[in-house]
């Protein structure tokens, strides 16, 4: 795979992460004849990780969707058309509770702290979100994080 376009996407919107070989990623691309000088044409891209505890588990990350068009919906319909074309894979993030709704509308749930006896892969999610969530108190940013997940334990 090659993910030139989607860095370069990544880049000139001020992200930082760069695909890896492992992900799949989804792109949205404009179908207008402008769109051949414009890194063919993005407007939005999103990666999928798959874990390395579960094969039909992503983590889906990296949600970046063009400033100028941001605001149309076209967050909420490429995180629900890539969780779609995973077919039944669970998917779960974690994102700044501003944009809970937007995850909501493509499916998501608020996950909860699991139960002790809940199933590893849910146990390992959470544990992942606490390491992230202390990385952030620790860096003294302000944004709270919650997990959000879709077709994990008992999410819909």
């Amino acid at each position: 795979r090659r993910f030139g376009d989607v860095a370069s996407f990544y880049h000139q919107e001020g992200y930082r992460r760069k695909p890896k070989s492992r992900d799949v990623v989804f792109v949205l691309r404009r179908t207008d004849a402008e769109a051949e000088r414009y890194l063919s044409g993005i407007v939005g891209a999103v990666r999928c990780t798959p874990t390395a505890w579960r094969d039909d588990l992503y983590l889906l990350q990296s949600l970046c969707i063009a400033r100028a068009r941001r605001r149309e919906g076209l967050g909420t319909a490429l995180v629900a058309a890539a969780a779609a074309d995973l077919g039944g894979a669970g998917c779960y993030c974690h994102v700044a509770a501003e944009l809970r709704p937007l995850y909501e509308a493509a499916g998501f749930r608020q996950a909860a702290a699991p139960a002790a006896d809940a199933p590893k892969d849910v146990r390992l999610m959470w544990e992942e979100h606490t390491a992230l969530v202390k990385k952030q108190r620790k860096r003294s940013l302000p944004r709270e994080l919650v997990l959000m997940t879709l077709r994990v334990g008992d999410s819909t």
